[in-house]
């Protein structure tokens, strides 16, 4: 895992710029009703260490987004992470970070560049990474660096040189790690006229204090149990549009998928390359059977099976989503899972589907074209709430979903797996 080499994992597009500006006017509505802080009882030299800013350390729209966030994060460093404590900041013109660490209830960290008076102006971050190597980081409003907050040193080299600058740092902890025994603490700092305080707390840390003991889920999902449904199943319907699946007779019909699977087959295979970052450069791709041990073929866009996957897609996109796309698909695959084919947990998002990198991949759209008693394993799954979880995919059915959604493909140990992909493009995400 590259984060694990480096400490460090720098994520365009974190959040969309239209989020990253709805939090920058939350954070500035904050300040207006004077719900910003100028210093921290927990780091007295805060004011001087963080030239020029105004915080936001309690917030209860933040809050719910740290713990979204804890999610998503947790699959990038590969460790079940809680949140500990988060800042929304606006810094001022002549802002200064100097080189540090942070504390232990910063394990692992997230700094989110929100918004500023001038977006074509970056500040950009430094950081000394794990290999000793010192980076330099350019950050747009919704772009995002993943590090571990104690191990790897970060600063800005120059002051800010605009009026003004919105960042969000979201803190983490490993929930089986030393630092965990942080979690109860950072969470129930409250703020008073006479400043910062904790408060004792007598419930359970990170996560579990929102769990109730028997919830309103737990009623449907037995509800749905009751009606024929099995556990894994019911936790499909009630989890939501994650995926849209057009199942059964709404999917391809199986002569068809015969037809093309016979014709697919025959194709001049070869193996599938991980890596490049776009369409038109192989250079920096690479074979690596113990991510992806594929064989595939490129396919027309416009026929077969292609052309269900992606009239599938638009319509999807349409029914839920509602991404802006062009309605074209730049690209689609037939691949081939023979006995250990597998591929690893990926994201589809970041490779552009334009040499200029205007447009990146926004949808993806698969189907199985054999029948599921051909072969063993092989299954595909898609990630929600640390969870693998398994749409429906029996021959014909149609998986679509967000292109950066992880998700992946299990080994198949017995017979071959035959299955298309297809994808549709947008402009980045603003």
């Amino acid at each position: 895992m590259i984060f694990n080499d480096y400490g460090l994992l720098n994520l365009d597009n974190f959040i969309s710029k239209k989020d990253s500006h709805k939090f920058t006017e939350r954070i500035f509505k904050l300040r207006d009703e004077g719900q910003t802080w100028n210093n921290d009882s927990v780091s007295p030299t805060a004011d001087s260490f963080y030239q020029n800013n105004h915080a936001v350390v309690k917030d209860k729209i933040l809050k719910v987004f740290h713990e979204m966030m804890a999610k998503e994060v947790s699959l990038h460093v590969g460790k079940e992470l809680v949140p500990t404590y988060l800042y929304g900041r606006i810094y001022k013109k002549g802002a200064d970070v100097f080189r540090h660490t942070d504390r232990p209830e910063c394990e692992y960290s997230v700094t989110l560049t929100l918004d500023s008076s001038e977006e074509d102006k970056s500040w950009p971050i430094f950081m000394k990474g794990l290999d000793d190597k010192e980076y330099k980081v350019e950050m747009n409003a919704g772009d995002a660096v993943i590090y571990k907050g104690q191990e790897v040193e970060h600063w800005r080299s120059e002051k800010l040189d605009k009026d003004w600058q919105t960042q969000l740092f979201l803190h983490f902890v490993d929930s089986k790690g030393k630092n965990a025994k942080t979690v109860d603490v950072e969470r129930n700092r409250i703020i008073t006229n006479d400043g910062l305080h904790f408060v004792d707390s007598k419930v359970g840390y990170g996560n579990r204090r929102f769990l109730n003991p028997k919830t309103s889920e737990d009623a449907k999902k037995e509800k749905l149990m009751a009606q024929g449904f099995d556990e894994e199943n019911a936790e499909y319907v009630l989890r939501g549009p994650i995926t849209w699946n057009y199942h059964g007779e709404e999917g391809i019909d199986n002569e068809i998928c015969e037809y093309y699977r016979k014709k697919y087959e025959k194709l001049d295979l070869y193996p599938a390359l991980i890596g490049g970052d776009r369409i038109d450069n192989d250079e920096d791709s690479i074979v690596d059977p113990s991510i992806r041990n594929v064989m595939k073929d490129d396919l027309r866009t416009w026929q077969g099976i292609t052309a269900h996957l992606v009239a599938a897609a638009v319509h999807a996109n349409k029914m839920i989503w509602k991404f802006d796309i062009d309605g074209m698909c730049s690209q689609s695959e037939y691949l081939q899972y023979k006995v250990d084919g597998k591929y690893e947990q990926h994201e589809d998002q970041e490779f552009r589907v334009d040499p200029d990198f205007d447009y990146i991949r926004k949808i993806t759209s698969l189907t199985i074209i054999n029948k599921s008693n051909e072969f063993e394993g092989g299954k595909f799954y898609i990630y929600q709430n640390m969870k693998k979880f398994y749409p429906p995919q029996e021959q014909g059915d149609i998986i679509v979903f967000p292109s950066n959604k992880m998700h992946g493909c299990e080994p198949v140990t017995k017979g071959v797996r035959h299955a298309v992909v297809a994808w549709l493009n947008g402009p980045r995400f603003k």
